[in-house]
């Protein structure tokens, strides 16, 4: 069993609907997301307005991250 099968067999047991692993890669709708939040698309949302530039990038979270579970 590889190692994100083994993540998602155990989140399942920790009783997770769903679980992925994916690349620290910027995201490719980052800057829709942007758009979208400038918009007022978030409504009362108010915390998808904070620190946009670390929602775009996880990397300026977690620099060295390589993957991240999901």
């Amino acid at each position: 069993m590889s190692l994100t099968e083994e993540i998602k067999a155990h989140a399942a047991s920790l009783g997770f609907d769903l679980a992925g692993v994916t690349t620290a890669d910027p995201p490719r709708h980052g800057d829709y997301y942007a758009e979208w939040v400038e918009q007022g698309l978030a409504g009362e949302m108010a915390y998808l307005e904070r620190q946009i530039e670390k929602r775009q990038d996880p990397r300026k979270i977690l620099p060295n991250a390589r993957s991240l579970v999901v």
